[in-house]
């Protein structure tokens, strides 16, 4: 938090220079906390789509795996308790279908960059619009300090000058605002300030742990694959694919061993052995 240490026979010019000192930092926090947090946003909205449409894709085949990999365990623990003569005859229901895939992470992956230009435009002219609204009024009248003030406002925009908007913009309405003395005008700003510093901290955290986070690192690989042309997509389904089939084929057998632990008759238990033998 920023302090300052007054004293009583602190002179009036001192507290304007202060005032005007932070009447000059607090735009320029409050520029870099928007396009801090238009990055943010950009972020969590990419990451979002593109766990969205790689879960749509994947989803169901890792589904499938858990689902089988639930049911060997299973069947490995009624075996170890048979083998332990324990009697366990339970059922367990088997088989998930595999989810046909409906949508593409192109989409997602191919999402446009955040554009710091196009943010600031955008930002520009809704402060624009913001002061034209609340200056109009008085230029129709032909208020001379206003009529200047407005053609300021107009050379900003020109210039696309977003600082200078925000300065002018708070300029406007903090002067709105009754302040008793040039001290607690300064204390106020002062506050402000601390609470957009806070505000931008509190937005680069979050930003930051969103890209060190899993979700980041698997979207990064898969924009560096699909710029060598790989289809990183492709190469994880038939991956987890490839686990199916061998859980499967574990799967079953331990389904037909568990049987031959459970069968009564020996022609069973042969008819079982001979299929454990093939498999």
């Amino acid at each position: 938090m920023t302090v300052f240490y007054r004293i009583d026979s602190e002179t009036d010019s001192e507290l304007k220079e202060q005032i005007a000192h932070f009447e000059k930092l607090i735009p320029a926090a409050l520029v870099a906390l928007k396009l801090e947090q238009a990055e943010l946003n950009e972020l969590e909205n990419s990451l979002s789509s593109f766990l969205e449409a790689y879960l749509a894709e994947v989803g169901g085949l890792f589904e499938e795996l858990k689902d089988i990999t639930a049911q060997v365990n299973y069947y490995s623990e009624r075996i170890k308790d048979l083998r332990n003569g324990a009697a366990a005859h339970e059922s367990l229901a088997t088989g998930v279908a595999i989810k046909k895939i409906k949508k593409s992470i192109e989409g997602a992956l191919n999402s446009k960059p955040f554009s710091e230009n196009k943010f600031k435009e955008k930002e520009i002219k809704n402060i624009y619009h913001s002061l034209a609204k609340i200056l109009q009024p008085e230029v129709i009248k032909g208020e001379k300090a206003v009529i200047e003030v407005f053609q300021l406002v107009n050379k900003l925009y020109t210039e696309k000058d977003l600082e200078g908007l925000i300065r002018l913009e708070r300029k406007i309405l903090v002067s709105s605002n009754n302040f008793k003395n040039d001290s607690e005008k300064l204390a106020t700003l002062e506050k402000e300030h601390d609470d957009v510093l806070s505000a931008l901290d509190s937005v680069r955290i979050r930003r930051h742990k969103l890209m060190i986070s899993p979700a980041f690192e698997l979207q990064k690989k898969f924009r560096m694959a699909e710029k060598t042309g790989k289809n990183l997509v492709s190469e994880v389904m038939q991956e987890v694919l490839g686990k199916i089939k061998e859980r499967r084929k574990e799967l079953l057998q331990k389904i037909t061993y568990y049987k031959f632990l459970t069968a009564g008759s020996f022609e069973a238990k042969a008819e079982l052995t001979s299929k454990l033998i093939a498999d």
